[in-house]
């Protein structure tokens, strides 16, 4: 329910900014990065969902998949609105009627439903309704109204426990190795909480929970994300522990303190996903609140501190030791992976003769985006060395420029008229480019870039094209500011 919110706020902002200037930059830039992102981080979340929660339930991942789709249909809308000029009233018109219908689907699968019967109707109605617009905004259309009505019908509790019952199943004798990165990182983050529990216990340390919690919640994959959560959770607590003495010196007495925690609870709940530092903010107080409320204590704020201390350093230490990560290995294999997958999708759209979302389009769009947000989650925080300005520009762009492949990618897999001569062609040279991108990654060296065509290409080109050198620029500032590394 949550994707299929998300979709209807791209929708709603999409109509919004059809009645602003096409040249009110900022709008848009926001509303294809920042709200396009939140959709596809919600599908993404979603899919993970599905696998292992729902162990593989396929209605609920269809859902997924048409939500992946419709998302592919916003995209070459707003495409079309910002190239081709403002809407008309019929094509408003239909854009209304799609949020409508969209809502209907939120409400039926609030209900535990995944379609009904007026929803398919209504489906069918846009979808004719769509036949009488202009070519590329009618196909957009169209295909939105075609991934809605292939919801199917509705699933009863008894179905939904047999797919369950098989998805646990496969899950139990078809379940994947995971990767040996997800067993370091367990390893290490076992043996720092261990090793930071005994350390307390022998030390005698009063409140020893918070310093083990401190060590689990510091510790990422990357040295980097560590030192940042470090940093993070250290202004957090050390404004948080200000606020809470201040209150503690009033002596406020249980009913006060009570009253208190609850706004301060609230705070923490609304603020968990928006930034980690502020919810550490308010993190603080209230659990020091509720310490001092359970179990008074009169040197609870130097408690902390030790506590908090000790946590980050057992943190920080073990991602030294055990199974050292180097930040650069790691974004340079987290890029290569994202640049693959990207170029793959837009070498898919390019190939296809199955006609718009064939099942292979659909898993590579699918790889795509999550290649993309992995690179994004491996960005955040990363110690970039001396020149870290310069090289963390350049690696927005980097990810801005997966975006827009992957943009124009679903762009072209609705609106593009296909040459079955010149997409194999572009096809091989999406694949080269490929090749080369991660080979000079990999190596941090470069080198030269696939020829391009004679002929001026389209979007999906020129996207492909602009990610490439947002790759070499990154490169050259990542070689220059690191150490070991030959870029030039």
């Amino acid at each position: 329910m949550t994707i299929y919110s998300r979709l209807r706020t791209m929708l709603s902002a999409l109509i919004d900014l059809d009645r602003s200037p096409v040249g009110d930059s900022a709008a848009w830039l926001q509303y294809e990065t920042l709200t396009r992102r939140a959709v596809r981080i919600a599908i993404e979340r979603g899919r993970q969902i599905v696998a292992r929660r729902l162990l593989g339930s396929k209605p609920h991942g269809h859902a997924v998949d048409v939500a992946s789709r419709l998302l592919g249909n916003l995209i070459a809308l707003g495409h079309l609105r910002r190239s081709g000029g403002v809407f008309s009233e019929d094509n408003v018109t239909l854009l209304r009627d799609l949020d409508e219908l969209l809502r209907e689907v939120i409400d039926c699968l609030d209900s535990g439903a995944m379609t009904s019967a007026r929803i398919n109707e209504d489906a069918r109605s846009l979808h004719r309704a769509a036949e009488d617009q202009n070519k590329a905004f009618g196909r957009c259309i169209e295909g939105a109204a075609i991934a809605l009505m292939s919801l199917g019908g509705t699933t009863s509790p008894e179905q939904r426990q047999d797919v369950l019952s098989t998805g646990l199943l496969a899950t139990i004798f078809e379940r994947p190795a995971m990767p040996s990165v997800v067993w370091h990182q367990a390893l290490r983050v076992a043996t720092a909480v261990t090793a930071c529990h005994l350390v307390e216990r022998w030390l005698g340390v009063t409140l020893s929970y918070w310093g083990t919690i401190a060590t689990l919640v510091v510790m990422q994959p990357a040295l980097g994300n560590t030192w940042a959560r470090v940093l993070e959770r250290a202004t957090g607590t050390l404004l948080g522990g200000l606020v809470a003495a201040g209150l503690l010196m009033n002596s406020p007495g249980d009913g006060a303190m009570a009253l208190t925690i609850v706004p301060l609870a609230a705070a923490v709940i609304a603020l968990r996903t928006v930034n980690y530092a502020l919810f550490t903010i308010f993190l603080t107080p209230m659990f020091m609140l509720l310490s001092d409320l359970i179990r008074p204590a009169d040197d609870l704020i130097f408690l902390r501190a030790v506590n908090e201390s000790l946590g980050a350093l057992f943190g920080v230490v073990a991602s030294i030791l055990i199974f050292p990560t180097d930040d650069r290995v790691a974004i340079s294999d987290t890029l290569r992976t994202a640049v693959s997958a990207n170029l793959s999708f837009a070498s898919s759209v390019r190939r296809s003769r199955h006609g718009p979302h064939s099942a292979e389009i659909a898993k590579a769009q699918a790889d795509a985006g999550v290649g993309s947000s992995r690179a994004e989650v491996a960005a955040m925080g990363l110690s970039l060395g001396n020149g870290a300005i310069a090289s963390s520009d350049a690696l927005n762009s980097v990810l801005l420029a997966l975006r827009n492949v992957c943009g124009a990618s679903a762009v072209f897999e609705t609106l593009g008229d296909h040459d079955p001569q010149v997409d194999t062609q572009r096809a091989d040279y999406y694949e080269a480019m490929s090749s080369v991108l991660e080979m000079q990654l990999r190596t941090w060296t470069l080198g030269d870039l696939p020829m391009p065509f004679q002929k001026s290409g389209d979007e999906l080109d020129q996207a492909v094209a602009d990610l490439a050198l947002t790759v070499q620029a990154f490169i050259r500032a990542y070689g220059r500011s690191g150490r070991g590394y030959g870029g030039q």
